[in-house]
């Protein structure tokens, strides 16, 4: 089913989040540094929000906040970055979620 532009109404259309936090850790790709992830559910219309743990800086998951596109997706805000993010959007995309902090 084709997914309506933002802001539109669709009768069948019903925003989705995750029914619980998950969480997962590694090694970040590029910058080999310890890296966590921990996905929220959120409210509808919250959208796919990041949040930096270490600086509170919250980063919407927008077109308009990409700040780089050299060897990863990169969005940013201020001095603040989050890079590689187009792995987990394009996971997030495959099961239809809308809404996740």
């Amino acid at each position: 089913m084709k997914r309506p532009a933002r802001g539109t109404s669709y009768p069948l259309f019903t925003p989705k989040t995750i029914a619980r936090p998950v969480a997962i850790s590694g090694v970040g790709i590029h910058t080999g540094r310890p890296v966590r992830v921990r996905l929220n559910p959120a409210p509808e219309g919250t959208g796919i929000l990041f949040r930096r743990t270490d600086s509170g800086v919250e980063i919407p998951a927008l077109a308009s906040e990409v700040s780089s596109v050299e060897l990863a997706t990169t969005l940013g805000r201020d001095d603040v970055t989050i890079s590689t993010v187009e792995h987990l959007l394009a996971a997030v995309h495959t099961r239809d979620l809308d809404n996740l902090f």
